[in-house]
């Protein structure tokens, strides 16, 4: 049986509160990855082709944007968990890849979760600004 949930984000100010932002993010993560996402506005597309700035080598970020092309956002399906995590930056602040491109290294934070903390702040920040 799928579980599913529903991710509503109130947002002020160029994308809300990042402390809340990233906590939420945590908490998704955590889910199995075939829980099934229903987006509550129209993000998938712009967030594609900003994440695809952030990692232009994953291919799956390129896939997912031309599977997209011509559909409103009305007809598109639900997403699941899984297909993030393949796709987007807010949930992949382990990709070598994001963490070379936010210039951010490891040796900066003395701790795991404060790293991706970090990375997540930067990630935020580049995208109220894209």
């Amino acid at each position: 049986m799928t579980r599913s949930a529903t991710l509503e984000s109130e947002t002020a100010g160029g994308g809300g509160d990042v402390e809340l932002l990233y906590s939420t993010t945590e908490m998704l993560r955590r889910l199995p990855p075939e829980t099934v996402l229903y987006p509550g506005h129209d993000y998938r597309r712009r967030n594609l082709e900003f994440a695809v700035t952030i990692e232009p080598e994953n291919g799956r970020i390129s896939d997912r944007l031309r599977e997209l092309r011509g559909l409103r956002p009305e007809d598109q399906a639900p997403t699941t968990l899984g297909d993030e995590l393949q796709v987007n930056p807010f949930l992949r602040l382990n990709s070598l890849e994001l963490r070379k491109n936010l210039l951010l290294e490891e040796e900066d934070l003395s701790e795991a979760d404060q790293l991706e903390r970090e990375l997540f702040k930067r990630l935020r920040n580049l995208r109220d600004n894209w």
